[in-house]
């Protein structure tokens, strides 16, 4: 899709999420110039958006991973409430990709056991496995993969006791990736699935890219392969892109909760990437890191734009202390939907109360912005909007009910109100968009999605895709 600025006119359409006026709304060169009351006595025109249609700002999924969710789409994706048959049934039979690897993504020894090469050549030897378990935090690879790799020379590489490698490689995503047969990745069917779910802007959270990354990801936007405007956490200290679509966002900080920083080297990496112009983005998910990371912040000072990502466990006295320094939470509250069972059986019971704590999030006034981490999380909004509204486990169990959010409270968190002067990134719905969400329990899908007011072509991304990115 190439993008560029477009003039559109919607005629009586409910702007916003919440007014219950119709309105009509001008888009000059890609921009909204005018929101003024519907006019009764206007014809309807060929741009029309009204019969009861609802216009909002398009959906910025503020925290996922472009190529993990290319990757995914050749991938054997473990659900979270897999059997532990099903996944030995799976890796067995799941045929491998173009580059003659099994990747394999969302495991958990919740299903595995405890997997390591050992395990992993029961189960598949003829092929190079690779697994990543569910947190992202390390990969179990089987004998033949260890095999294709090269010298095992990263610090993360997990060794038994006569210095072999079990299998277990942590933290080396980069690593691995420059080690592994290269495929340009698909990034055009990342961006139409993107866009069938309405999201027109994503921020990439992957952390450290390199160079080629970096190109492909801008050439793909400048392309209008990803027709989204893509926001870079994992961008280099000092990195200059031309390209208008992409930005340098916060420089991603990742918290290893099994080997937790010294609090002055944190506390130094944070006024260094301050003092590079930089805020900071860092992955926190334990309320030990959370801890940690206020501390961090007390010492280091904060800046504008400084985030953390997840907030999976945030106890009230690091909420409060967040408050006061004005800290953004970006979170998933899908999770709760896909993993609230495994939180409920696995979190220890005196960090539950503080799992996903949206609601004293908002009464502390500290602002909370929802995304999807996909591939690891759900990709559709719709089920971000019901979990934070109805916090239910995929059994039906409720996780935490004490944290629920209103429905006005979790489309706020959204962040979907459209502006006159903004782009006209926009999307159009049904009028009520509680009950296609919460009462149809339908998935998040637009009959219209507009990038700087051009229309995507979304019928012809519906045929071309047979399958959805959850």
């Amino acid at each position: 899709m190439t993008v560029g600025g477009g003039d559109a006119r919607l005629l009586g359409v409910m702007w916003g999420p919440f007014s219950q006026q119709p309105v009509d709304a001008d888009i000059r060169d890609g921009r909204i110039v005018r929101v003024s009351p519907a006019r009764p006595d206007r014809g309807r025109g060929a741009s029309d958006a009204a019969g009861r249609q609802r216009v909002l700002a398009g959906i910025h999924d503020r925290h996922l991973h472009l190529f993990a969710m290319a990757a995914a789409a050749a991938s054997l994706v473990c659900p979270a409430d897999m059997s532990r048959a099903q996944w030995r049934d799976a890796v067995r039979a799941h045929a491998v990709g173009a580059d003659g690897w099994l990747r394999v993504t969302g495991a958990h020894e919740s299903f595995t056991g405890d997997l390591d090469a050992r395990a992993l050549d029961a189960l598949r030897p003829d092929v190079p496995v690779r697994v990543q378990h569910r947190t992202g935090m390390v990969w179990m690879l089987n004998s033949a993969a260890l095999g294709r790799l090269g010298p095992l020379d990263h610090e993360g590489i997990e060794r038994d006791a006569r210095g072999e490698p079990t299998g277990r490689i942590w933290r080396a995503d980069a690593w691995l990736g420059e080690r592994m047969p290269r495929r340009a990745p698909d990034l055009a069917a990342v961006g139409a699935r993107l866009l069938r779910h309405g999201v027109t802007s994503v921020t990439d959270a992957t952390p450290d890219l390199d160079a080629s990354s970096l190109a492909l990801l801008t050439d793909a936007v400048r392309r209008g392969d990803l027709p989204q405007r893509v926001t870079l956490l994992g961008a280099p200290l000092g990195w200059r892109v031309e390209e208008p679509r992409v930005q340098v966002g916060a420089f991603k900080i990742v918290l290893d909760e099994a080997a937790l920083p010294e609090l002055d080297t944190l506390a130094g990496d944070i006024a260094r990437i301050h003092d590079a112009g930089r805020p900071v983005a860092v992955h926190c998910v334990t309320a030990a890191s959370a801890h940690l990371l206020v501390l961090a912040w007390e010492l280091a000072g904060t800046r504008r734009g400084d985030r953390i990502e997840h907030g999976s466990v945030l106890p009230p006295s690091v909420i409060a202390r967040l408050a006061t320094m004005r800290i953004e939470v970006v979170t998933q509250p899908g999770f709760l939907s896909a993993r609230g069972d495994g939180y409920l059986r696995d979190v220890d019971p005196v960090d539950q109360p503080s799992l996903y704590p949206l609601r004293e999030l908002r009464d502390a006034g500290v602002r909370s912005r929802f995304s999807s981490d996909a591939p690891y999380g759900p990709l559709d909004p719709a089920r971000w909007l019901r979990s934070a509204v109805d916090r239910r486990s995929a059994s039906g169990a409720t996780v935490i009910p004490a944290q629920r959010l209103s429905w006005n409270e979790a489309v706020c968190a959204l962040g979907v109100v459209p502006r006159v002067g903004d782009a006209a990134d926009l999307i159009v719905v049904d009028d009520d968009l509680e009950r296609t969400v919460r009462v149809d329990r339908s998935p998040l899908s637009p009959h219209r999605v507009m990038i700087n007011g051009v229309d995507a072509p979304l019928e012809e991304m519906r045929k071309s895709l047979s399958g959805d990115i959850r």
